[in-house]
């Protein structure tokens, strides 16, 4: 009987860990950057993974590739920098601060079909856009990729565009969620594997008079009898606290967005840093939380 349950416990143990091993699939590569050259010199990886460089020197060094594109903050002895790469190529790697030590890293496409990635992975209501980038696995230009996406709230993926591959089969695309979406990359028989960006509403806190303020919400759905928090900055410990919650109501639709918001009073003193805080629960399932602007009071 106990043999019994002890191979239950570890079946059950086994089952809880499969998935958190499977979603882990992106690799990081380590070189080190000594007094002559990046080791090793030349590092080949695939589509998402990254590459961590560390100064194993005395003195500074600086990383850079202008085909990617990055460069990195000046690394002083033992510091680190670490690069996500996007799309197959290959990417000639200097330092900056020493012309000669120079290396390259080679960015194999995905295994028989497409990959997929946004940045950023959140975006602002109305303002920002995310870049949807991936690789096709012949690596071929003018091959058509479909993106399909899902936001919050629907059942289905729907076409979001076609876009042609480039140089090495790559593509990009940007898009712009009104609410949490999901997208994927078809190409030919194959899809990719999906990617998520995230949405925050666009909060706007204005001071209308002494102690009188008011506060909108501008989302694609209403946040009408939720409340927000208002907050002061309170130097000495350097952290926010709450001053009062206001229960936000529907104030206009504008095409497909809704604004929310409220007029209200506070008794906060002058001079004091204050902002609308919207927490990540108020908000969801379609929604992040998020922050307005800081005024003062």
């Amino acid at each position: 009987m106990r043999k019994h349950l002890i191979l239950l416990v570890l079946a059950a143990l086994a089952l809880s860990l499969t998935p958190a091993t499977a979603a882990t699939t992106s690799k990081t590569f380590a070189v080190s950057i000594t007094k002559q050259a990046f080791v090793p010199k030349a590092v080949t990886i695939e589509v998402n993974d990254s590459v961590k460089w560390t100064n194993k020197d005395t003195v500074n060094h600086q990383v850079a590739c202008q085909k990617c594109p990055f460069t990195s903050p000046v690394l002083r002895p033992e510091g680190t920098y670490t690069y996500t790469f996007k799309q197959a190529g290959k990417f000639a790697i200097r330092d900056t601060l020493r012309g000669k030590i120079k290396g390259t890293v080679t960015v194999k496409p995905p295994p028989n079909g497409v990959s997929l990635s946004a940045t950023p992975g959140v975006v602002k209501y109305a303002t920002n856009t995310s870049k949807l980038t991936g690789t096709v696995s012949n690596q071929r230009a003018h091959e058509k990729v479909v993106i399909l996406g899902r936001e919050c709230g629907q059942a289905v993926f729907s076409k979001i565009a076609t876009v042609d591959t480039g140089n090495h089969g790559n593509f990009g695309v940007r898009v712009k969620p009104s609410k949490k979406a999901v997208y994927e990359a078809k190409w030919k028989a194959a899809t990719s594997k999906p990617v998520s960006v995230r949405v925050r509403p666009a909060i706007r806190l204005a001071k209308v008079a002494p102690h009188k303020f008011r506060v909108r919400v501008r989302a694609a759905q209403s946040f009408a009898g939720k409340r927000v928090l208002f907050q002061r900055f309170r130097p000495a410990t350097g952290k926010w606290v709450r001053v009062r919650r206001v229960k936000l109501k529907a104030i206009a639709t504008v095409g497909t967005t809704q604004i929310s918001g409220k007029t209200f009073r506070s008794k906060v003193r002058r001079h004091r840093m204050v902002r609308i805080k919207l927490r990540s629960r108020t908000a969801a399932p379609c929604y992040l939380g998020g922050l307005s602007n800081t005024i003062t009071s």
